[in-house]
């Protein structure tokens, strides 16, 4: 349509050359420096409509943003009013500028505020340092150098899987006293359910644990890399051919409270942790196998694999706690014929570090 409209504005042959002309800059973006092919090209093709009732976009003239205090920022919105601007308070450990969109989330009832950072450029240099990396539940990460990453993981996903499963005990009474009294008293019966038997204050708890877990893995991954661009070698949890640490061992009882507490494990936002910063420092993660990874007894140096279970060698001491070699070892430690056969050890680990649930 656009080109029907240059052959009508110049219809004369000795223009012939001119409309060509045009017609090849419409194929390029050079049309956009020709000011009547701009034109007719918005003229005809209008712009784009949107129906998303919960977000906008601003470009930078669209808004002012001045800083309050240290991550607090004052922003001055366009509105509907011509001349007035919304003035909002937002926090943030960076100044906001370019362009922004401004997103209602209806779930959380609040506004929230996404704008693209500048993290700069990245030099990579031709050959990368090596490191094998290991997704572990007491520590987020224990390389190949015997360094571990996130200490402490274990006890805050302990402690809120312990505080959840006895809040849900309670609830489960509270639940079953509801169900009894709807009959008998229906006014008590809609106080506990109420009252009692919401989800605002846990899910605003649950949300608030869930932060404090991946800023230690965040900070794990940024301890890992420390500003190198390296090549780093994780091992893949759940590969089809190997063990996953979820999942029971066949002819081995497992209790609740060791699958409530490996169930917890939150090994997918190791994964998303390890790309981001990766991303971020230039290096290259690649996901192998745990079945190509040393598999032996990270508490004395030594044993051997029979399918799930660990044989002891000759000469194995069980008392022996002398300081072992840094192996990489992703296998649940069942060693037979000793007493103590609930010893996990899903990183590197020495026999001081080896996690006992």
């Amino acid at each position: 349509m656009v080109i029907k409209n240059i052959y009508k504005r110049f219809p004369e042959k000795e223009n012939q050359d001119k409309c060509k002309e045009y017609v090849t800059q419409l194929k390029t973006q050079a049309f956009l420096d020709n000011p009547l092919l701009h034109r007719l090209v918005r003229k005809e093709f209008h712009r784009g409509h949107s129906w998303v009732k919960n977000q906008i976009v601003y470009q930078q003239v669209g808004y002012k943003c001045q800083r309050i205090s240290r991550n607090t920022y004052q922003l001055e919105l366009a509105g509907l009013t011509r001349g007035k601007r919304n003035k909002i308070f937002v926090k943030s450990n960076r100044n906001i500028k370019g362009q922004i969109r401004l997103i209602y989330n209806q779930i959380l009832q609040r506004f929230e505020i996404h704008f693209l950072v500048d993290h700069g450029t990245v030099e990579i240099p031709p050959e990368r340092q090596s490191v094998g990396v290991d997704k572990g539940y007491t520590e987020a990460f224990y390389d190949s150098k015997g360094q571990a990453h996130g200490e402490g993981l274990g006890k805050v996903i302990t402690k809120k899987s312990d505080r959840i499963c006895a809040k849900n005990r309670n609830r489960g009474k509270l639940w079953a006293l509801h169900r009894k009294l709807e009959k008998f008293d229906p006014a008590k019966s809609a106080r506990i359910l109420k009252n009692n038997l919401t989800r605002k204050t846990e899910n605003r708890r649950y949300r608030r644990n869930q932060s404090e877990l991946t800023a230690i893995i965040g900070a794990a991954s940024k301890s890992l890399f420390n500003g190198e661009s390296l090549k780093v070698f994780a091992v893949r949890e759940a590969w089809p051919t190997a063990l996953d640490l979820t999942q029971p061992i066949k002819n081995k009882r497992q209790s609740k409270a060791v699958s409530r507490k490996l169930n917890s494990w939150i090994k997918g936002v190791m994964r998303d942790s390890l790309q981001k910063w990766a991303n971020w420092t230039g290096s290259v993660v690649t996901e192998i196998q745990p079945s190509y990874t040393s598999q032996i007894d990270s508490r004395n140096g030594c044993g051997s694999f029979c399918g799930k279970s660990l044989l002891k060698q000759e000469g194995y001491d069980p008392g022996d706690t002398r300081e072992t070699p840094r192996i990489l070892t992703i296998r649940w430690m069942v060693v037979k014929t000793h007493p103590m056969q609930r010893y996990v050890t899903p990183y590197l680990a020495t026999p001081s570090k080896a996690a006992t649930l």
